[in-house]
């Protein structure tokens, strides 16, 4: 089996982000959720401008503790939001800088009883499924992971439907599931 792709900026987020403990991938952010954030990191700093001026005018009370602690939780809910779009960014401006480079370069993942083969215009990884330690399947990537932080990035979008990503995807794990038994 094998399938042809490229990868993006998003797919290096969603790689960076990617939390073994979910089941899906992270969430693309739309300009409505960049909005809250801002306004949540805003009130944050109002939050705290408040409680500076109070402390000032001697005028400290429990109401604007309470305030002032809305207002950090709301500035701490921000920083994911914030952070993912910052991230993006700087995966964004790196991959134009590197558009030309091979791995930005269109890829083909072949699946042989024996391994998997990733190829490109400038290169080929033969990894062998003793090599691969886990398959993780996502709402929208399949990673093959060769190290507890390394994984080759499969995105679902690759294939025509959802039925030849997920036949191609249990392939790899019957073949991963052989290595090990053979090895045992």
């Amino acid at each position: 089996m094998e399938v042809e792709y490229s990868l993006s900026p998003d797919d290096l987020v969603a790689f960076h982000q990617y939390d073994p403990r979910r089941a899906t991938s992270a969430a693309g952010t739309s300009r409505g959720s960049q909005l809250v954030a801002m306004l949540l990191a805003m009130g944050c700093l109002g939050a705290l401008a408040l409680a500076g001026i109070a402390v000032v005018a001697g005028r400290w009370s429990s109401q604007i503790l309470h305030l002032l602690l809305l207002g950090l939780l709301a500035g701490v809910a921000a920083v994911p939001i914030l952070f993912r779009e910052r991230l993006l960014s700087s995966y964004t401006r790196w991959y134009y800088r590197h558009a030309g480079s091979q791995y930005f370069s269109p890829q083909r993942l072949k699946l042989t009883p024996e391994a998997l083969i990733i190829s490109s215009a400038a290169a080929e990884t033969t990894t062998r499924w003793e090599g691969i330690e886990r398959i993780t399947v996502t709402h929208d990537y399949a990673f093959f992971f060769n190290s507890q932080n390394s994984a080759f990035l499969l995105p679902r979008r690759a294939f025509a439907n959802e039925q030849d990503f997920l036949a191609f995807v249990e392939a790899a794990q019957r073949y991963q599931e052989a290595a090990r038994a053979a090895k045992t």
